[in-house]
């Protein structure tokens, strides 16, 4: 069992004990991509249902999506965004230049510590406004 208490390491570090940096980036992008998607979904103002309907996809697939647990890959998510008029782009950049930008105090935001990615949908759309 993971004891903060007696430790002085900051939130990043303990996901890195636990967690490498491909998981973090992966498990970033999954949520960035849930949260899109559900943005757009509540934009249109559909409910799971409806936005299935839409995509042409049942609507446990849209759940899996907006989960954060579906793996996506690179064409079905650039076929998700073409069909909502997102852009869709990776950004590939040296790992100084992002940590550097990356706000590590809302890391908490997108993990839980058995370090499961999900969503905070009120942050999300809190940070749009």
């Amino acid at each position: 069992m993971l004891k903060t208490a007696s430790t002085n390491l900051s939130f990043p570090d303990l996901l890195g004990l636990y967690l490498g940096k491909a998981d973090i980036y992966a498990a970033k992008a999954l949520a960035d991509a849930s949260a899109a998607i559900i943005r757009k979904r509540l934009e249109l103002g559909m409910s799971q249902k409806e936005f299935a309907e839409h995509m042409g996809v049942s609507q446990g697939m849209v759940s899996k999506w907006e989960s954060g647990d579906y793996n996506f890959s690179i064409e079905t998510l650039a076929d998700v965004c073409e069909r909502l008029g997102l852009a869709f782009t990776i950004d590939i950049v040296p790992e100084d230049s992002y940590v550097a930008k990356t706000d590590w105090g809302k890391t908490h935001s997108i993990f839980n510590w058995n370090g499961q990615c999900y969503s905070s949908l009120s942050d999300e759309l809190s940070m749009a406004s």
